[in-house]
């Protein structure tokens, strides 16, 4: 089961976590299904696991906040990962003086095309 904040509970979201776990999860078959909450969301993920010769199953090796934290990557709107990769490569409130000067700049349109965006690779030329 995975929770999480139901404004960032989205299809698309949904979509991008299970490939991810499934990616991570040798498995036969996979079944999951949403249950969608006021403040918080689940999404919950069941597999059928391969089994041994003697019939059992073995569980799968999975480093589960390194799994959390590509969950998260995947789901986080890419202003708050902007304003996230600002404040920690800057000190004080340069971050989010940053953010607040440069954001608004940004057109509309940028929403959609930064979904694939990795901003770490453009600030960490401009020696934030």
């Amino acid at each position: 089961m995975i929770v999480m904040p139901t404004s960032l509970f989205s299809e698309e979201a949904i979509g991008h976590t299970v490939v991810l776990v499934k990616a991570k999860i040798p498995h036969l078959h996979c079944d999951w299904f949403e249950a969608r909450g006021s403040e918080k969301s689940r999404l919950h993920l069941e597999f059928e696991l391969q089994e041994d010769k003697l019939g059992k199953s073995e569980l799968p090796n999975v480093d589960l906040l390194q799994l959390e934290n590509e969950i998260s990557g995947l789901i986080k709107p890419w202003k708050i990962q902007l304003r996230e990769l600002l404040q920690s490569k800057n000190t004080g409130d340069e971050g989010a003086r940053l953010y607040e000067r440069y954001v608004p700049l940004m057109p509309s349109l940028t929403v959609p095309v930064l979904k694939y965006w990795k901003p770490w690779k453009i600030f960490s030329s401009w020696n934030c």
